[in-house]
């Protein structure tokens, strides 16, 4: 199962009736730099400090080390991360009348809660470079390139203007 079928899946239950999804994607909260520095700090300390122990000692007792290394690494960048905002994943749902936000789980595989629904009259793009970022509230949006497509197929299925009498 792909990655669009889990969060169609995921995102079924917030839906109201006859409502179809035009579109949907993911985002983040964090910036960029933020991620690849938190993703990278606990393999770069557990391989330090299995390094750093010299010889002498075993394979095993390398590994064992790297791994409460790592572990308590994890642990210090998602404090780090918590403290700073955290990163929030985002499932962007477009359906013909309405946009849900909902807050997942970061492999998108649940939904945790629903933080916002805005009008279908929304625009969300146009996106532009590696990560596109919009406002929500008081959050900044980050959107991969790789998602660019479904936003600018959400904006181009935008219900047309009401004609005026």
């Amino acid at each position: 199962m792909g990655i669009r079928d889990t969060m169609r899946m995921a995102a079924e239950p917030y839906l109201i009736g006859g409502e179809e999804i035009q579109a949907l994607f993911g985002a983040q909260t964090a910036r960029p730099g933020v991620l690849i520095v938190s993703n990278g700090l606990p393999p770069i300390g557990a391989a330090a400090a299995a390094g750093a122990m010299g010889t002498g000692s075993g394979l095993a007792e390398h590994m064992v080390i790297g791994a409460v290394v790592g572990g308590l690494a994890g642990m210090v960048v998602g404090v780090i991360m918590q403290r700073a905002g955290g990163n929030r994943h985002l499932l962007f749902v477009v359906t013909s009348s309405r946009i849900l936000v909902l807050q997942a789980t970061p492999a998108y595989k649940r939904v945790i809660g629903m933080v916002t629904a805005l009008p279908r009259t929304t625009r969300l793009g146009p996106p532009s470079g590696l990560w596109y970022t919009f406002p929500l509230d008081d959050t900044k949006v980050r959107v991969h390139w790789r998602q660019f497509k479904e936003i600018r197929e959400a904006d181009r299925l935008l219900p047309s203007a009401i004609p005026a009498n």
